[in-house]
């Protein structure tokens, strides 16, 4: 099972990319990516801490497409158990999961920090928290 790392206090905005391509030889292509970022309903995602290995997490994010069918299913409080159930069927145009920062970065006053931060699911206490690690200046805290 996974835990649900649901915060209902800041919105959920989402980088939206829109990339033009552009020739600079027969052989080489030069491609430029433009973002922006709109609010989402939050209701349409489920952010998880999902486990590997032996103790360690990592992020992943459910999105419902569409209503087809749901994409995870979830039961119990403090905290929420999510099972996913991408498994279970063809998710293909009714789900997307992002498991890595191809599919999701850090976003503060429209500055994209991507390249700047790393993302990290870490156990605190009795829970499993989201940091954002400075990769610019190693004695930062996260």
């Amino acid at each position: 099972m996974i835990t649900l790392l649901r915060s209902r206090i800041f919105p959920f905005i989402v980088a939206l990319g829109v990339a033009s391509l552009g020739t600079l030889s027969a052989s080489k292509v030069a491609i430029a990516v433009i973002f922006g970022q709109k609010e989402v309903d939050q209701n349409s995602f489920a952010v998880l801490a999902s486990p590997y290995g032996s103790g360690a997490y990592q992020l992943l994010i459910l999105e419902q497409l569409n209503n087809k069918r749901p994409c995870w299913s979830e039961s119990g409080s403090n905290p929420v158990i999510v099972d996913p159930l991408l498994l279970q069927f063809n998710f293909t145009g009714i789900c997307a999961r992002s498991t890595d920062s191809n599919g999701y970065s850090v976003r503060m006053a429209g500055r994209d920090f991507g390249l700047l931060e790393q993302l990290s699911v870490v156990r605190r206490d009795n829970d499993l928290v989201l940091i954002g690690t400075d990769l610019t200046d190693r004695d930062a805290p996260p």
